[in-house]
């Protein structure tokens, strides 16, 4: 039995084996197992493993090979089965017949080698024609910037002999089994990440106006497909997707640190989660953080990482109307929290200005009591709470507008953030996913008719609190 983990530590592939003794069916199974703490692989020294799971852990002698790869050092660990350990009394050798015996892993290993080379001979022909299709792929122009050396055979070959000259024949031929995973993300990185002539003539000021439009485009989550996948209810994937955002933000400091320790720590947790997640844009800069010793380059790459995050966004784009507006009801004195209706001149820096004087409820459902028996806590302090939002939010939204006027959307995704955190805790959600809008929204002209729609929701909440509460 065979897993392969990178160089953080992590496992990014195993053999069959391997899944059929820990009951996963696939990688993904794995990934999840590991996440969860329901399986955990400990290496106890440089020859002996111990697996646990469901409480109840086994010891196996293990083997390490360590390689070089394009996806930089990975660890192959041969975890050693002995086979007369399993096998009834009546059918073990004797110590006499295991001395005579002792050529038979010899012929194994031999058996090995020659199920290995049939395999590696598959892996050639199959990278060939990946490389093929991508090369095919391809504008010519680019064809000619890659060159001589993105031709299938000059890169399988070449990529042959330096593994020939670096590691063992039977490390070498190991590696060749990893030849299609690693093969297809380069090809990825080929297709996806072409850099043109303009780009590299062009000057570092002008860089930010060339990547803008990319850098700010949203990407959408298919949470019916992943979510099935994964075999869990959209809603709760959504949920795990919040606390994943709240736990990368916390993990902020940790990633900045320069203790090396702590950063594959927060590393390896957030890589976990998002391959649990199904997350292949945000892990693959996540792991590229761990692979990067230069400072600047790390901290680029973690800037990258928090706007990809705030790029994720679960829901299509939809047409600016609102939700078909409510008969009003008692309206809030807006003067009160500093939302009037005085026209102000827009900014020529800012977004403009945001008027929420007449904004009709929208009315949504929300009880205290099931918000209480969610929580396990008295209705009572449910209430409490809810009224210590209202007053948050009425001090916080004037804020929210001024960032507006100002332009400042990282303030707006801010108070979003922080509002949407306390709306959700106590369970008021349809109120919470409008603040989640407003939180990841990153085009400005989407902004009003987001803050309109959390207003129009939250004057809902504030008066049949102040109905409940007379």
């Amino acid at each position: 039995m065979y897993y392969i983990t990178n160089q953080n530590g992590e496992i990014i592939a195993a053999d069959l084996a391997l899944m059929d003794l820990v009951g996963a069916k696939n990688i993904g199974d794995l990934y999840k197992y590991i996440a969860l703490g329901e399986l955990d692989f400990q290496l106890l020294s440089e020859s002996s493993l111990q697996v646990s799971q469901s409480h109840q852990s086994t010891q196996y002698p293990i083997q390490q090979s360590k390689l070089s790869s394009i996806l930089g050092e990975i660890t192959i660990v041969h975890i050693v089965q002995d086979a007369h350990e399993h096998a009834p009394e009546a059918a073990r050798p004797s110590p006499a017949a295991l001395e005579i015996n002792d050529v038979e892993p010899l012929v194994a290993i031999e058996q090995d080698k020659i199920s290995l080379s049939t395999a590696k001979e598959e892996t050639e022909f199959d990278l060939e024609n990946l490389l093929k299709e991508a090369e095919d792929d391809m504008p010519p122009k680019e064809q000619e910037e890659t060159g001589e050396s993105s031709q299938p055979s000059d890169l399988l070959y070449a990529q042959e002999e330096k593994n020939e000259a670096q590691a063992p024949d039977t490390d070498d031929e190991l590696f060749d089994l990893l030849l299609p995973k690693e093969a297809t993300e380069s090809i990825e990185e080929i297709v996806e990440i072409p850099e043109s002539p303009e780009i590299q003539e062009a000057s570092e000021s002008l860089r930010p106006t060339l990547t803008q439009k990319d850098e700010n485009a949203p990407i959408l989550i298919d949470i019916q497909t992943i979510s099935q996948e994964i075999g869990i209810d959209p809603d709760d994937y959504i949920a795990f997707l919040d606390e994943y955002i709240d736990t990368a933000i916390q993990l902020e400091n940790d990633l900045l640190s320069p203790d090396a320790q702590i950063r594959n720590t927060a590393i390896k947790t957030l890589s976990h989660l998002g391959d649990v997640l199904h997350l292949p844009k945000v892990n693959k800069i996540i792991k590229a953080i761990g692979g990067t010793e230069e400072v600047q380059e790390r901290h680029s790459r973690i800037t990258l990482f928090y706007n990809t995050l705030s790029r994720l966004t679960t829901k299509q784009e939809h047409d600016d109307t609102l939700t078909t507006e409510q008969p009003t009801n008692n309206i809030s004195d807006l003067s009160s929290v500093g939302i009037t209706g005085e026209a102000i001149d827009t900014q020529t820096d800012g977004f403009g200005t945001i008027d929420l004087s007449e904004i009709n409820p929208i009315y949504f459902d929300f009880q205290l009591e099931e918000a209480a028996n969610d929580l396990g806590l008295p209705t009572e302090l449910i209430e409490e709470f809810v009224h210590d939002f209202i007053t948050q939010a009425t001090e916080e939204t004037p804020k929210m507008l001024e960032a507006y006027q100002k332009g400042d959307l990282e303030t707006i995704q801010k108070i979003g953030h922080l509002l949407k955190g306390a709306a959700s805790n106590l369970r008021i959600t349809p109120l919470a996913d409008t603040l989640y809008e407003i939180q990841m929204c990153n085009d400005s002209s989407q902004l009003e008719r987001l803050i309109k729609n959390y207003w129009a929701h939250f004057l809902s909440l504030e008066n049949k609190m102040n109905i409940s509460s007379k």
